[in-house]
């Protein structure tokens, strides 16, 4: 914990992120280094400290143009590149600076500059999940605030009350205020429900619930990303990915299945189909004309739940629709139709910018792979011929052990899917790691700041001179 005069900065405990940002901002505006955070140098910093401070984030700085949703567009100038940076960042007071008017309520935020909206949005839905302890069938709904968390379980308890004949006994839960607040205890107490709740900041005692959490996210990530679907369409995931996991067998039962030992009923499998395939929904003829197509090309994206038919999305019209009458063609996916009109989609979040002015920074053209080399063999006639294995050199020991070990442990589970592509290339022998000596690395000259004799040195290697 650092102190200074009044401000206490505690070291972050993973749990509640925006206190901790906003001790962290309190500290520096007392120690006056929240310029830096803005992009501005302060004045007790010389221009050469200031540059090599802004050079080791900034790769380029210029213009972005946004696309809104009625056909303008909103430019945003003096945009700093920051490869590492995960999301895109605008600044509010960037905004008021040029003559927007950001306001932020209700659950909503909206830009606007005079009379004319420029951009809105609203508060992102959260996922709440009630599970059978006995049977292990789950229910998941979709709620805007925790504060809908008490409308929502006493939904859910009439329900299932209607479904079983028997009433809920016992509910257990984390330690979050929407369980002790908002008349929730009173109503448990008054209908007879025991409340267990577990210790603050022990969520594995609830273990049951956030292994559920996690199946679910896990495997809805995996439809929609196999199918190539955009992300917005995670949520539409996770419904159809719920219901399978209701309707397959678990071990915890002893291969039995949730559905069935809830309802028990057996399951019928005849109507699943495969997340994200083809389908073509039937027209009826009060919709279309006489010669118009009977059909219309979807991609299938859920079950109706409590409603009948298939949940598709039209993407050429950019809705979703429900029908009865679907033919379907579960050998195409989305994303064959994406690889049919050409189309390839990338899904690393970039944007363009103009080329920098005097002054600016400059800007690499490729910051993703400058800590990295390989080597090819140059052939005769001066044409370039790539090896049948690579090698790529790595500075980082623990890398290069992380890929080349196949099994699955603590580290390995925070690396994301894109880059387990690796692994095959290793298996594959279409690719060799080695290490590389630190003092040695070319890469150095890009990424770092280095002296006139390591630029010499990391120019020899690469034969720049």
């Amino acid at each position: 914990m650092a102190e200074e005069g009044k401000g206490k900065i505690e070291k972050f405990n993973g749990m509640n992120f925006q206190w901790w940002k906003m001790q962290v901002e309190d500290y520096l505006y007392q120690k006056d280094l929240y310029l830096p955070l803005v992009g501005e140098k302060p004045e007790a910093m010389n221009a050469s400290e200031w540059a090599i401070l802004d050079r080791k984030a900034i790769v380029g700085k210029g213009k972005v143009k946004i696309k809104l949703s009625n056909g303008g567009t909103l430019v945003l100038k003096d945009v700093r590149h920051i490869p590492e940076l995960q999301k895109n960042l605008i600044s509010v007071s960037g905004l008021d600076h040029e003559g927007y008017f950001v306001a932020f309520g209700e659950k909503q935020w909206k830009v606007t500059k005079g009379s004319m909206v420029v951009a809105r949005g609203e508060r992102v839905r959260t996922l709440y999940t009630l599970s059978d302890d006995a049977s292990r069938k789950t229910w998941i709904y979709a709620i805007r605030q925790k504060s809908d968390v008490y409308h929502t379980f006493k939904k859910w308890k009439v329900l299932i009350e209607n479904e079983t004949g028997n009433k809920v006994k016992c509910l257990k839960s984390d330690n979050g205020g929407e369980y002790r607040d908002g008349g929730f205890q009173g109503y448990c107490s008054n209908n007879g429900i025991r409340l267990i709740r577990t210790v603050k900041r022990t969520p594995q005692e609830n273990g049951l619930a956030e292994r559920m959490n996690r199946t679910i996210m896990e495997r809805a990530m995996c439809m929609r990303i196999h199918a190539d679907l955009p992300l917005q369409f995670w949520a539409a995931a996770v419904d159809p990915a719920l219901y399978l996991i209701n309707r397959s067998p678990l071990s915890a039962l002893n291969g039995g299945i949730p559905e069935e030992e809830w309802s028990g009923k057996p399951v019928n499998y005849s109507f699943l189909r495969v997340f994200g395939c083809i389908a073509y929904a039937h027209i009826n003829k009060e919709e279309r004309k006489k010669l118009d197509s009977k059909s219309q090309k979807c991609v299938f994206i859920g079950y109706g739940g409590d409603e009948y038919g298939y949940r598709l999305w039209d993407y050429e019209h950019n809705k979703i629709i429900r029908s009865r009458d679907v033919i379907f063609d579960e050998s195409q996916l989305y994303k064959h139709k994406l690889q049919e009109h050409g189309i390839k989609k990338d899904n690393r979040e970039y944007m363009e910018l103009d080329e920098p002015e005097d002054g600016q920074v400059p800007r690499t053209e490729n910051p993703e792979v400058l800590d990295e080399t390989t080597d090819t063999e140059i052939g005769a006639g001066d044409q370039q011929q790539v090896p049948e294995t690579l090698n790529l050199r790595r500075s980082s020991q623990s890398a290069i052990h992380l890929a080349k070990n196949l099994a699955f442990h603590s580290r390995t589970k925070h690396i994301q899917l894109r880059y387990h592509f690796i692994r095959s290339l290793l298996e594959d022998g279409q690719l060799n790691l080695e290490k590389i000596e630190g003092n040695k690395n070319p890469a150095d000259m890009l990424t770092k700041v280095v002296d006139r004799q390591k630029l010499s040195l990391c120019s020899t290697l690469i034969s720049l001179r």
